[in-house]
């Protein structure tokens, strides 16, 4: 559980353009959240997200820095 200020780094493999950057972004704070990662989406002090394609393995790939 990260309960300080943290980064939050992510990387959103889509198998198509159509997708939206920030929806992924939103939707992976609050499940990390749920889970008890991390304390709350407010903490977040500095967010890098980057969109890529990849038709044959979308996926989401992330990391958490306590700062």
């Amino acid at each position: 559980l990260i309960e300080s200020n943290f980064k939050f780094v992510i990387d959103v493999y889509y198998d198509s353009r159509r997708p939206d950057l920030d929806n992924s972004l939103k939707v992976v704070l609050d499940c990390l959240q749920k889970a008890g990662a991390i304390k709350n989406d407010n903490k977040a002090m500095e967010i890098i997200a980057k969109k890529h394609l990849d038709k044959l393995n979308p996926r989401i790939e992330f990391s958490i820095t306590p700062l």
